[in-house]
């Protein structure tokens, strides 16, 4: 079954979604229904609320089974991606990556499972340029001009759907789990990036039901959605929740143990025989 869970993000104070290597707050064009005019308005790409939420779910994992399993940049010159992932282990089955023993075609890919989308807001939110300074300690005062933050203001819901496709009801409480433990979104976090996450209903259907997009342009706010969730998949609508730290425990104990990462785990294992076969014929 394919589950879309349809998530509110309200920004509590000030954020800085911007493009690596841009600085600029990241924008679309929207029609305003009730002025039947053109406005520009921030959104938060997908990428940056999947990056904290992933992290939240494989802090939690390497807590529960004390596996060694990180995000890495590759540290020698001229590779890119990521490294230091176990692949062998939930958060590995739910968001993918690769495992790369050695040269040749040894290796595990992975593809992710869960898909974000891009998340919206209802209405036009200003984008300010904060500037920061350097600070003498010892004088207590306020230096020369080091740069400039774009950012913008507080109060804003972004309207964000996660897709995933499955029949193990736990992959949902897990993602469910992170979306309730995650907090801080954006660049420069002791700062800016707080945020409020509402669940505003899980759909489970055989096919995708909404988007984020067709609802920031079919709505004018948070409890307009609400009210058609509830209304037009009044059927489709599940309760998934996770309360307390003993039971996310067991849900990740149990997806470790669940067929899917169990495949994964002996592909893993398979990728690193396969290498170690290879190393000894080429002695």
């Amino acid at each position: 079954m394919k589950y879309q869970i349809v998530v509110n993000r309200q920004l509590l104070g000030y954020g800085q979604f911007v493009t690596e290597g841009r600085d600029e707050v990241n924008t679309f064009t929207i029609l305003n229904k009730e002025t039947d005019e053109k406005e520009e308005r921030p959104f938060i790409f997908a990428s940056k609320l999947r990056a904290v939420e992933r992290r939240t779910i494989m802090k939690k994992v390497r807590e529960v089974l004390k596996n060694d399993c990180f995000l890495q940049v590759h540290e020698k010159a001229g590779e890119s991606g990521i490294s230091g992932l176990c692949l062998s282990c939930p958060a590995c089955w739910l968001f993918g990556g690769t495992y790369a023993p050695g040269e040749g075609k040894v290796q595990v890919n992975e593809k992710t499972k869960v898909s974000y989308s891009d998340a919206y807001p209802f209405e036009k939110i200003p984008i300010e340029d904060k500037t920061f300074n350097a600070v003498d300690e010892k004088r207590n005062i306020t230096g020369q001009a080091l740069g400039v933050n774009q950012i913008i203001g507080p109060g804003g819901n972004f309207i964000n759907v996660i897709d995933i496709e499955t029949d193990n009801e736990n992959w949902i409480k897990l993602i469910v789990w992170s979306i309730e433990h995650s907090d801080r979104y954006g660049g420069n976090v002791r700062i800016y990036g707080q945020m409020k996450n509402e669940i505003l209903g899980i759909i489970k259907s055989d096919k995708l039901e909404v988007t984020s997009w067709d609802l920031v342009n079919n709505f004018k706010n948070v409890d307009e959605v609400r009210k058609y969730l509830e209304e037009k998949f009044k059927n489709k609508l599940v309760k998934i929740s996770i309360t307390t730290t003993d039971t996310i425990d067991s849900i990740i104990k149990s997806l470790d143990e669940s067929k899917e990462v169990k495949e994964l785990k002996d592909r893993k294992k398979e990728a690193g025989e396969s290498k170690k076969s290879k190393e000894k014929k080429s002695e």
